[in-house]
């Protein structure tokens, strides 16, 4: 089987540019379609991550004032411990120089 080359002609070179043309001008209006649905996408995506950021402000906010809370309840028991622990030194102090006293009485 023999192969025919066909010979290529103006007409035929016009009617394949103008193809040609058509084709990447659909391609064309393809990718700006594309484009303008991506930016609408990422406008959505972008909206979504603000509302979430503002939720996370919002637990940010909570943790600080749970932490002003703890601090100050931290702050009360430490005072309470120094508190106790300062009256039970006196006790024990007056406790002792009582024995010391009743020994040096009881031998004088």
């Amino acid at each position: 089987m023999e192969m025919m080359r066909e010979a290529w002609t103006d007409e035929r070179l016009d009617d394949l540019t103008k193809r040609m043309d058509e084709g990447f001008r659909e391609v064309r209006e393809e990718q700006r379609a594309l484009r303008a649905e991506m930016n609408v996408r990422f406008e959505r995506m972008e909206a979504k991550f603000e509302a979430v950021d503002g939720k996370f402000d919002r637990i940010d906010a909570k943790f600080d004032r749970m932490e002003e809370r703890f601090d100050a309840r931290f702050d009360a028991m430490q005072r309470a411990i120094l508190q106790v622990s300062a009256g039970l030194f006196g006790t024990m102090l007056v406790g002792f120089l009582g024995v010391i006293a009743t020994i040096l009485a009881t031998r004088a």
